[in-house]
């Protein structure tokens, strides 16, 4: 473990490969604006976003937001009338008028796993650390990530584990 407020103890070191755990912040520099940009769903843009390691993000769709404001309109207009409402009739309707999108829906997620420290930052006290992904391939998409260690930041990281042997990591040892 590598531990930043502890001065026994070294900072990350460039080459460094450490292990990031589901549930940690950290900050994508290769996060698509898609995701969160309503008005273009379509943009190729990457954006600096602060995510968590293992939280699958969805790309925002348009036609949601319409439905649940119509049920939305229609639930209110029943109210006020004091009338009765269906709400499978409802859902269906409002599914008749604004069908679901026909495109697979496409999701973003920084997978625990391996990555090497690319570069650092030294800041007046702590780093900066600046994370590549190790060894990307089909299942591990290429990121390019960035934490602080030792100073109140949403992404400081108190300790990480260091990995030593990257190529038998998670293998089982028979």
């Amino acid at each position: 473990m590598a531990h930043w407020e502890d001065r026994d103890r070294p900072y990350l070191a460039i080459t460094n490969v450490i292990y990031l755990e589901a549930g940690t912040i950290v900050e994508c520099l290769n996060f698509p604006d898609r995701f969160l940009d309503t008005k273009n769903p379509y943009s190729k843009r990457m954006i600096l976003q602060q995510v968590t390691v293992g939280e699958v993000y969805r790309k925002v769709d348009q036609s949601d937001i319409m439905r649940k404001h119509m049920a939305n309109s229609i639930e209110q207009s029943f109210k006020a009338l004091n009338l009765s409402l269906d709400k499978g009739i409802m859902q269906r309707f409002i599914n008749h008028q604004i069908p679901q999108a026909e495109f697979q829906e496409e999701t973003f997620v920084v997978p625990p796993g391996l990555y090497i420290v690319a570069d650092i930052v030294p800041l007046r006290r702590g780093q900066e650390n600046v994370l590549h992904t190790y060894k990307p391939g089909p299942d591990r998409p290429k990121l390019i990530l960035r934490f602080r260690s030792g100073v109140y930041h949403p992404t400081n990281i108190n300790q990480v584990t260091i990995v030593r042997n990257p190529g038998e990591f998670g293998k089982s040892s028979e």
